[in-house]
């Protein structure tokens, strides 16, 4: 479970990153800080917009955008096109049910051995994502 992080913490993780604090990025970051559900901008927007009345869609897309590329939230691929965001940056990984659409993380021991890339590629990065039944689905034999 996450803990609920304060608009004071969340708007000073965004200065020491060069991130000016408006009201509508602390608000998306703590947000996303302090859940687990890896929600889709169109998730954060419904949940933020009634307390942030000034909110617009686009600007959940311009500022996740902007906490992406600070890495201050890493993305994780939903269903088809969709993106889901995690406002837990430490090293995971997610189970992506195919029935229920529902995102859950997967914690690792970093020592954990993964295959080796081919010879001559150069590694920027590792996703390890699962996908299949969650157990509710996979009880309910979807």
């Amino acid at each position: 479970m996450p803990k609920e992080w304060s608009a004071s913490q969340t708007a000073e993780e965004l200065v020491q990153t060069g991130i000016r604090p408006s009201a509508p990025r602390v608000a998306v970051l703590r947000s996303l800080k302090s859940r687990t559900d890896h929600p889709t901008a169109e998730m954060l927007y419904c949940d933020l917009k009634d307390d942030n009345p000034s909110l617009s869609l686009a600007t959940v897309y311009n500022t996740v955008k902007v906490l992406l590329a600070k890495e201050l939230i890493q993305e994780v691929p939903g269903g088809g096109e969709t993106l889901r965001f995690d406002g837990d940056i430490s090293v995971h990984g997610h189970f992506f049910c195919d029935e229920c659409q529902s995102v859950s993380d997967i914690f690792y021991d970093r020592d954990t051995p993964i295959p080796p890339p081919p010879e001559g590629y150069r590694v920027r990065g590792v996703r390890i994502q699962y996908h299949g039944l969650c157990p509710k689905c996979g009880k309910s034999g979807c």
